[in-house]
């Protein structure tokens, strides 16, 4: 360690890492496509049921093999 050259003692330290991930939209994957298919049919499009689980509609449409209608 030097006093006039502004060098501190260097210390080992070690990064800590944690993954984690984050979803703008949760989806209900505890639900099989079968229940979401049989789902949309109750409520009538993927928008309806998309915005009842609080997911995204891809998510609905790649499940239940649709197409998102507008």
């Amino acid at each position: 360690m030097k006093k006039s050259g502004g060098e501190n003692a260097k210390v080992g330290e070690h990064s800590a890492v944690v993954i984690f991930e984050l979803e703008a939209y949760p989806e209900p994957k505890i639900l099989t496509s079968i229940e979401l298919k049989k789902l949309l049919k109750s409520y009538g499009s993927v928008r309806v049921l998309a915005e009842s689980l609080g997911c995204s509609f891809g998510f609905i449409s790649d499940q239940t093999r649709t197409k998102a209608k507008k």
